[in-house]
């Protein structure tokens, strides 16, 4: 009867063991994550769990690239159609999918959430809204030398948002939406996909028949378009559009019949690249254009590829690679090195900012004497000991030959380091003129001495004035299967293996644990709205592509090493007083933009091209070759994929009638690390920012009208 009574109460008292920590208990048809169950690693990602009703916030942990447990900040319980559920916004640092779903902050008798294995960091990822003929063609049309393509992603229709933060949609490198799908999607995913534009996203909006519902939907959407429509018409030739999509097929005559384009109202005045049209003049009847969308660009096409009269058509697959940025062009030379798994920029990047002032590693040289000194110790000193001693000391020789070797390797390790900690970091400021809006990206090391727990904070630049600030900030690791990085199949062994948590959102992060002699790097990026205008100009194009007019410079501080870039040309400024005016008139002109972020020399009367170190650690010049990859020739140039960096590319917003001010500033982010460390030196942190600014020309009508 004992034995029952026992045996009864053991089990109630797992039923509400069970009951109590079953509140976050996955259920339903959940979980979703990424698009579709489509996720990438080292990307910031929507995960969406049915979980059962409780009291009180849900967390999420995943794993970082060290292995160790990043509990994300809270999320509540909300309900969707009838259902409770918690939405999250993380950073996968492992291929495990695995999450941790738990009440507390951190994960303490969480359950174990399996998700799909996610794709590799290394990916390109197409997102397409919709169903366009020929996109899975395009895919493989746009496969580089190596195999690597872009991988298609189709988001789903469903009862919950696509995204409902500019920062869920990380996972993407382009969308590419047609007309019709939009309109059925909710108002949150519009807004998400306009602010992932706005903040340096590339979207393809296929809108011919639907652009009258696209422009119905309302004032986000519409703004997607180059200008409201007036009318519809019918396409009378396809013969633009063939020649756009390099096509020598015509289109079908009734697929022709039924396509109908829409009429601007301010057709002269699109502020863009009219890159193909129907008439004497691009203004008569645009058809492709591509424009700048804050700090994105935005390219639009007058069909709707997702009617089915364009699946029999060869060029709907050549059309979506000239929408998508043309083929890959053939490469040679060191491009044979590129590769998809190893260093990119931002991997080159991160082991620049991996150095910090007056702490070196040691050197391989000291390392190995080392070794060979605890080598020799142990035999044939200690064997020589041994057969000298009585049994008493043989048995204590090892140990202490041991233990001596080990103290003096200690000591020399302790006393070669300086003592303090160290920081570094790079930045890199973007600001939109005409938008008063401002992006910040930056990257930060700490390195520590001794075992410690840190706070991190980044914050907005402090000369700025801004409002409704959004700040992120994470783990920086690198892309790819490599030692430490996100896809490596065995996760990096640290030495600091505690787990540890976001504040209240993701603009923190709390007790980081860093382990002695070791750093940690962080990545973060904000944005925010500017309350006064930086930069003023009057600048616009000669007929010979040159620019006249002056700008004024407003940011309270100097620009150093300041240049003016537009189209293929580069105006060399030097020091830019704040308040001060500059003419592009004046001085001896422009040279060539490619030649002078490549550095070419003459020799000879041939240019010679300065060949990219993928060794250097200069975080200036690595900042500049990523923030203009494509006009100093891309990967053919460094042999290097960008990586993270891609989003730094501002090489298309020259060819769509902007103007960009570079130079490098003061701090554009200020790191905070608090907690339990050792204060740092003036002597032991270094910065570098790269600020720019993007301006709009002002034009009389469109450039390629006569």
């Amino acid at each position: 009867m004992n034995r029952v009574l026992l045996g009864l109460l053991v089990l109630g008292f797992l039923t509400v063991a069970a009951a109590s920590a079953g509140d976050v208990e996955p259920r339903g048809d959940g979980p979703w994550v990424g698009f579709g169950g489509v996720y990438r690693t080292g990307s910031w990602t929507p995960l969406t769990i049915d979980v059962a009703e409780g009291d009180g916030p849900v967390y999420a942990s995943v794993e970082d690239p060290d292995g160790q447990w990043l509990s994300s900040p809270p999320a509540r319980v909300q309900k969707v159609d009838g259902r409770s559920v918690a939405r999250f916004c993380v950073r996968f640092g492992r291929p495990s999918g695995r999450v941790l779903l738990h009440r507390t902050p951190l994960p303490s008798g969480a359950r174990t959430v399996t998700l799909p294995t996610p794709i590799p960091s290394t990916d390109t990822v197409v997102l397409v809204l919709g169903e366009p003929a020929g996109v899975d063609r395009a895919a493989r049309l746009l496969a580089q030398e190596d195999g690597s393509r872009p991988r298609v992603v189709v988001a789903p229709q469903g009862p919950l948002p696509l995204a409902v933060t500019p920062r869920e949609l990380d996972g993407a490198d382009v969308i590419l939406a047609c007309g019709q799908d939009l309109v059925n999607r909710d108002a949150e995913t519009l807004e998400a996909i306009d602010g992932w534009v706005r903040r340096g996203g590339r979207l393809i909006l296929l809108a011919g028949n639907s652009a009258g519902d696209v422009g119905a939907v309302g004032s986000t959407v519409a703004g997607w378009l180059p200008g409201p429509v007036s009318r519809m018409v019918s396409l009378r030739r396809s013969a633009p559009l063939e020649v756009f999509a390099h096509c020598t097929r015509p289109m079908d005559r009734g697929l022709l019949a039924g396509l109908r384009v829409p009429v601007f109202a301010n057709a002269r005045e699109i502020d863009g690249l009219i890159e193909a049209h129907d008439g004497a003049r691009p203004s008569d009847l645009p058809l492709v254009v591509r424009r700048s969308h804050g700090l994105g660009i935005l390219t639009w096409i007058a069909v709707d590829l997702d009617q089915a009269g364009f699946r029999s058509w060869p060029g709907s697959d050549t059309l979506l690679v000239e929408l998508l940025g043309g083929p890959p062009k053939a490469r040679a030379g060191r491009t044979g090195e590129t590769s998809r798994v190893s260093l990119d920029l931002a991997g080159q990047l991160r082991r620049a900012i991996d150095r910090f002032p007056g702490i070196d590693p040691l050197p391989f040289s000291l390392v190995a004497l080392l070794g060979g000194l605890t080598i020799a110790s142990l035999y044939p000193t200690s064997w020589w000991l041994v057969r000298q001693a009585t049994p008493a000391v043989a048995w204590t020789a090892l140990p202490a030959v041991s233990l001596l070797a080990g103290w003096g390797v200690w000591e020399t390790g302790r006393l070669w380091q300086q003592g303090g900690a160290g920081e570094s970091s790079a930045s890199v400021i973007d600001i939109d003129a005409s938008g008063a809006a401002a992006r910040g990206l930056s990257w930060a090391g700490r390195w520590s001495p001794d075992n410690c727990l840190i706070d991190v904070a980044p914050a907005t630049a402090p000369g700025l004035a801004v409002a409704n600030t959004d700040i992120a900030v994470s783990w920086c690791a690198d892309s790819g299967r490599g030692l430490g990085a996100t896809d490596a199949p065995v996760a990096h062994p640290s030495l600091a293996a505690a787990d540890y948590a976001y504040g209240a959102t993701a603009a923190s992060l709390t007790s980081v644990p860093v382990a002695a002699s070791s750093s940690r790097l962080f990545e973060a990026e904000w944005t925010a709205d500017l309350s006064s205008v930086p930069v003023t100009a009057t600048l616009t194009v000669e007929a010979q592509g040159t620019l006249r007019g002056e700008l004024t410079h407003h940011l309270p501080f100097p620009l150093e090493r300041c240049v003016l870039m537009h189209a293929g040309w580069l105006y060399t400024i030097g020091r830019l007083e704040s308040g001060e005016v500059f003419n592009p008139s004046s001085g001896r002109g422009p040279r060539s933009l490619a030649s002078a972020l490549t550095r070419r020399t003459q020799d000879k009367d041939r240019d010679v091209v300065v060949r990219w170190e993928t060794e250097s650690t200069d975080v200036a010049q690595i900042l500049e070759i990523a923030g203009f990859h494509a006009a100093a020739g891309g990967s053919g140039y460094t042999s290097l994929e960008p990586g993270r960096l891609a989003r730094l590319d501002v090489s298309p917003q020259l060819a769509v009638g902007r103007a960009i001010l570079a130079g490098f500033g003061p701090m554009g982010t200020r790191w905070s690390f608090g907690g339990q460390q050792v204060g740092v030196t003036a002597e032991q942190s270094s910065g570098v920012t790269m600020w720019r600014i993007l301006m709009p020309l002002q034009t009389q009508g469109n450039a390629g009208d006569p």
